[in-house]
């Protein structure tokens, strides 16, 4: 789980997004109501959570969006986990700041790359590639697992 609390960054834009990385003593019920009534098709990561990045809009939780880290060929990675949006906010230009507020987020932290494994296994493994195409990841590789993704941010 998360293990730094401390507050990296907060951006609030024009239309009063604030966007901010939290520390596990800030994963309040409304998240774990989220993340609970979320619909994932594979369980939430709590153990390989690094990094909670959460949206607000007036006061309003907007989504989070969760990366881990990752060790390729000696290097440490960010690993894009999970996203989740609160129903209201789902399919809205928030959502979609979010997630590109989420990178600069990381990106401050010091990382360059983004990695992402779509498990072979998932019920909607051809969506997530789709979209995680669609959102600039390349494909880096196959495992027997799975499928490895990586975004230069």
């Amino acid at each position: 789980m998360v293990t730094n609390g401390q507050l990296i960054f907060m951006i609030t834009l024009e239309n009063k997004l604030e966007v901010r990385r939290i520390g596990d003593y800030e994963v309040t019920e409304g998240i774990k109501s989220l993340i609970k009534n979320s619909g994932l098709d594979e369980p939430f990561d709590w153990v390989n959570v690094k990094h909670i990045i959460r949206g607000k809009y007036d006061d309003e939780l907007v989504g989070i969006v969760v990366y881990g880290e990752i060790t390729l060929q000696g290097k440490l990675y960010p690993r894009f986990l999970h996203v989740i949006f609160s129903p209201k906010y789902k399919r809205s230009k928030k959502a979609l700041d979010l997630l590109i507020l989420s990178e600069q987020e990381i990106k401050n932290l010091g990382f360059n790359q983004i990695i992402t494994f779509i498990h072979k296994d998932l019920n909607n493994k051809s969506m997530k590639e789709k979209y995680a195409l669609k959102f600039g990841y390349k494909h880096y590789a196959d495992t027997g697992d799975g499928k490895l993704f990586y975004k230069n941010i």
